[in-house]
């Protein structure tokens, strides 16, 4: 079974609503976002919550678009300065607005990062509070497609464990919250209906059918993908892997 494109718990696109109109820096730095130069959009997140800590939209912004730029780098200390960037907005957004369903996204995609490089045990822990905090962002908003899409992935990589894996959580820890392949499916397809733009939702929902023994529709799914416009800076590396894929799968 072929993993996701992204690791566990990867990254979704934020679905944010703002309190107010963004202005001075963060305004530039949502015009690059929007110009797909996320990396250059990075350091203005930097600067404007210095200059507005306790503006929750820049907060969770910041937060999430470190992981991101986590994820792209190559070298391990850069990367996880980056992670260790995420988890702490994202707990800053958390205390401001604990009732945020943004807030508890961004946390997820934070605590996700960071179970990257954790123990094996630490991994085991961060994914129940995973789940958890994405429980949370979709009481808060049933309609949040990043929550969902996080939703699929966690299913999808619970699924994934193999069997000493699981005898491994169950005996440290009791068991996880029992993920299933249909729960991921539908998750992912949630998440699709209420953002249909973005790209890292339909690959993560191909990868899933493929490994549910779907494969028509799987390659039916990433076909879909290359004839999407570009939205995000990866979306050009996740057109090119879809065509990879369907070219393994043919």
């Amino acid at each position: 079974m072929k993993k996701l494109i992204l690791p566990f718990l990867a990254l979704s696109l934020c679905c944010l609503s703002f309190l107010q109109a963004p202005t001075g820096v963060y305004k530039q730095a949502l015009d690059l976002i929007a110009q797909m130069k996320e990396t250059q959009a990075y350091p203005l997140l930097l600067d404007a919550a210095a200059k507005e800590p306790k503006n929750v939209d820049v907060l969770c912004d910041l937060a999430y678009y470190a992981a991101r730029e986590g994820n792209r780098q190559k070298d391990t200390k850069a990367r996880d300065k980056k992670f260790i960037t995420s988890k702490y907005y994202a707990e800053q957004a958390i205390k401001l607005a604990p009732n945020s369903a943004e807030a508890q996204y961004v946390y997820s995609v934070a605590l996700g990062r960071m179970a990257l490089v954790a123990s094996s045990s630490e991994k085991v822990k961060m994914s129940r509070q995973i789940y958890d905090v994405i429980q949370k962002a979709l009481k808060l908003n049933p309609n949040h497609a990043g929550a969902w899409h996080a939703l699929g992935k966690w299913n999808y990589e619970v699924c994934e464990l193999s069997f000493v894996e699981k005898a491994a959580v169950d005996y440290l820890f009791g068991g996880l919250p029992t993920g299933d392949m249909k729960t991921s499916l539908n998750a992912f397809k949630k998440s699709i209906a209420l953002n249909p733009n973005m790209m890292i939702y339909r690959y993560d929902y191909a990868i899933a059918l493929e490994a549910n023994d779907q494969e028509k529709e799987a390659i039916a799914v990433m076909k879909q993908i290359l004839s999407m416009k570009q939205v995000t800076q990866d979306d050009a590396g996740i057109q090119a892997d879809a065509k990879r894929m369907i070219a393994k799968w043919s």
